[in-house]
């Protein structure tokens, strides 16, 4: 498994795509995963089935290198990282959570923008492993014009806000609860393009 992984998750809308393209930085860091993917290391299991116009994903959105001299996930995701920094310009602020590790608000901004603008869900999902389990898990997902915030450090519980005073505990994995908003249901925390060996070049757009 790889050590972080930093993503934005919606489902592939044609209008989606169109608006993304339109961010430069993005350039090479956009792709589709269609069709079904395995749902465990195991051979001879059984898959799991992306959503009809694809899956996408843009990687590896992350603080930039110079943002904090403890954060090393930019140098570790080399030159598939994307500074956070460089996505949401002069876009709507959006609801924060005061969390840590809470991405700027401008990008919460960008996120919930593009939701609002395509009509589909929207989401940023961050985790750093160790072993192969999560360390920390966090997403942040805009929906309808909805916030949901998930938190969870190491497997303890998941905590789920929809604003800053409601807040409930959920018995679901982030990544489950996260990738469920746009019509992915794995029925494990296992998720293969979070292998080290998965094969992003022919998804790529």
């Amino acid at each position: 498994m790889t050590w972080y992984a930093n993503k934005i998750f919606a489902e592939a809308s044609p209008r989606l795509l169109d608006l993304l393209k339109h961010e430069p930085v993005l350039d090479g860091h956009l792709f589709v995963l269609t069709g079904s993917i395995p749902d465990s290391w195991e051979p001879s299991t059984g898959v799991v089935a992306m959503p009809a116009p694809g899956l996408l994903v843009a990687r590896e959105v992350c603080p930039p290198r110079d943002g904090c001299p403890d954060d090393d996930t930019a140098e570790w995701h080399g030159k598939d990282a994307v500074s956070w920094d460089e996505l949401g310009g002069n876009k709507p602020s959006a609801p924060s959570v005061d969390d840590p590790y809470s991405p700027p608000n401008a990008f919460l901004g960008f996120l919930k923008n593009l939701s609002d603008t395509a009509g589909v869900a929207v989401s940023y999902y961050t985790c750093c492993m160790f072993g192969g389990a999560p360390e920390i898990e966090l997403a942040w997902v805009f929906e309808h014009g909805k916030p949901f915030h998930y938190c969870c450090e190491r497997n303890e519980r998941v905590d789920v806000r929809v604003s800053e005073k409601d807040r409930i505990v959920c018995s679901d994995d982030v990544l489950i609860s996260t990738l469920r908003h746009h019509g992915v249901r794995l029925a494990s925390p296992y998720f293969e393009p979070h292998t080290r060996s998965f094969g992003w070049d022919r998804y790529r757009l």
